[in-house]
C-alpha cells in the first residue's frame, strides 16, 4: 500500500541529493503498490509500483523531490536497479497465488540507455523471463516519443524475452497504434476525463 509523506518544508537540491545517497547506502529504497481494479467486479488484476526513498527518521523522500537531483548525479540507474529487484521479487510472490496479476513497473529512460546497467538488467531479465506475463516495464508517453535508437533497440530485446511496456503521463489519445504494438507497449494511461 502507498503511505501518505509527512508534511515537511522543501529542502534544497544539495540537501536532497546527500538524502538520497544516504538512502541508497542505507538500502533505505521501498517498493510500494497501488492496487488497480477491474470495473464493476473491483478484482485487483494489477500493482503499480511507486519507488520510495527513505530518510533516517523514516520521512519519505517523494519522486517529485528526488527524480531531478538523482538524475544530475546519475543515480537513476542504482535506484532502478534496487526497484526492479524487489519487483522482481514481489511480482514472483503474487504470481505463486495468481498469474492473472501483473505489475507495472517504472524504469529510467536513462537506464535503458545506459551500457553497463542495461547488459547485467537484461542478464538478470533473461534468469526471470518466467515473469514477463507479469511485469510490465513503465516510460513516459514523452519519453517514448523521443527514445533514440539504443532505447528502441534495448526495448526490443526486452521485448524479444516476452516483456510488455506502458506508457504514462499522456495528455491525449493521438497513438501510432501499430508503432506502439510493434514496439511492445500493450497498455497506455488516460486520464479518465479523456475517456
Amino acid at each position: 500500500s502507498v503511505r501518505a509523506a509527512p508534511t515537511e518544508t522543501p529542502i534544497d537540491g544539495a540537501s536532497v541529493l546527500d538524502a538520497v545517497k544516504e538512502a541508497l547506502r542505507e538500502n533505505r529504497v521501498d517498493l510500494h503498490l497501488q492496487a488497480i481494479v477491474n470495473l464493476p467486479q473491483r478484482r485487483t488484476c494489477f500493482y503499480e509500483g511507486f519507488t520510495r526513498l527513505r530518510r533516517a527518521n523514516g520521512q519519505i523522500i517523494m519522486p517529485a523531490e528526488f527524480l531531478g537531483a538523482a538524475e544530475r548525479a546519475n543515480l537513476l540507474g542504482v535506484i532502478d536497479n534496487m526497484l526492479l529487484f524487489r519487483c522482481v521479487q514481489i511480482v514472483r510472490r503474487l504470481s505463486e497465488r495468481d498469474r492473472r496479476i501483473g505489475v507495472f513497473c517504472n524504469i529510467a529512460v536513462s537506464s535503458l540507455e545506459d551500457d553497463q546497467f542495461f547488459t547485467s538488467f537484461l542478464d538478470f531479465m533473461r534468469e526471470n523471463r518466467d515473469l514477463a506475463h507479469a511485469m510490465i516495464f513503465e516510460i513516459s508517453v514523452r519519453a517514448f516519443r523521443q527514445r533514440s535508437p539504443i532505447v528502441t533497440s534495448n526495448m526490443a530485446r526486452l521485448k524479444e524475452l516476452g516483456f510488455r511496456f506502458s506508457l504514462d503521463k499522456g495528455d491525449g489519445l493521438n497513438f501510432d497504434l501499430p508503432q506502439l504494438q510493434a514496439a511492445g507497449v500493450k497498455f497506455v494511461k488516460v486520464n479518465v476525463e479523456r475517456l
